[in-house]
């Protein structure tokens, strides 16, 4: 079985606009996909892949909940591509949203320091750690 580990992909409420956004930050590189779960799929499957999981990351804490929530829909409409949920470590909510994705069935989590400005090594950031953990 092969594995694409690290894609992306948006809902289709905002995957113009976050399309637009990340090819003009791109510095010229041309995306392999149009950014769509199905654009995805379709690349995935043209390249001879089995599953992708996609992970998906809370750029700021205010977009928890829609995040993980899209998740748990791609992974209860397909069987080739795994979501992951994300929290945003400031999120105020951040350990009980750590619960909801386990309660959602969500495998794992992703983080990115630079997207969600903050130093793995941060002792403030540990938390979000031992309880992901856990």
């Amino acid at each position: 079985m092969i594995i694409d580990f690290h894609t992306h992909a948006f809902p289709d409420k905002i995957v113009k606009r976050a399309m637009d956004v990340l090819c003009e930050n791109s510095g010229g590189i041309e995306p392999a996909t149009d950014g769509s779960v199905e654009g995805l799929r379709r690349c995935i499957r043209d390249a001879g892949v089995d599953k992708a999981v996609l992970l998906n990351i809370a750029t700021n804490p205010k977009k928890l909940r829609s995040i993980n929530d899209f998740a748990a829909e791609v992974n209860a409409t397909y069987s080739d591509v795994v979501a992951f949920g994300s929290v945003h470590p400031f999120a105020p909510d951040a350990l009980e949203e750590l619960d909801r994705i386990k309660a959602l069935g969500i495998r794992g989590i992703k983080l990115h320091p630079e997207y969600q400005d903050f130093f793995v090594d941060d002792p403030a950031v540990f938390p979000v750690y031992e309880k992901a953990a856990s």
